[in-house]
């Protein structure tokens, strides 16, 4: 539901069009009750939330880059750490028994995996919203796609400076 607009100025203007009738505010005012019905529900069931809300999954430390502050030290490992498709697959069927809302694939670089859009329909399965962080250099219009139509709802793509040559320099 769309927050109302409500402006209660000398002049009583609502959505452009100035009101001259109660009848016309009496209107809106149950629209207005109904969104604060609407939100007390919520903000009631958000803070009874219990355990862990949105949970990242380190999907790899595989990356194509080489950046100097890479916290997963992924430019220095010699054998990268990668979960199975079977384990990441665990992992989200336990977080939805915990009633977690959310994962986040991290890594390394999501991406390099061939299996993401698998692990994103399971995760979407087992209704969860999904988010992605990437560096966004593998990312083409075709893998784009695929992500989408296996049900993604957010990436984020990583940016490490406001200029071409910082950034190039970090990574």
């Amino acid at each position: 539901m769309e927050r109302p607009h409500l402006n209660f100025s000398s002049n009583y203007f609502l959505d452009g069009k100035r009101m001259t009738r109660a009848v016309e505010l009496r209107e809106k005012i149950n629209e207005f009750e109904e969104y604060v019905n609407l939100r007390k529900k919520y903000v009631s069931w958000i803070d009874n939330i219990k355990g862990p809300v949105f949970v990242p999954i380190d999907v790899t430390y595989r990356c194509n880059l080489r950046c100097p502050y890479c916290y997963v030290d992924a430019p220095h490992r010699t054998k990268p750490a990668e979960l199975s498709k079977s384990e990441v697959f665990e992992i989200l069927e336990n977080l939805r028994e915990l009633g977690v809302l959310g994962t986040c694939l991290c890594g390394g670089e999501p991406t390099l995996r061939t299996d993401l859009p698998e692990i994103i329909e399971y995760a979407k399965e087992c209704r969860m919203i999904v988010n992605m962080v990437t560096n966004g250099v593998l990312m083409r219009e075709s893998l784009a796609s695929r992500l989408a139509e296996a049900g993604i709802n957010t990436v984020q793509v990583s940016l490490d400076g406001s200029r071409a040559e910082i950034m190039d320099t970090l990574r």
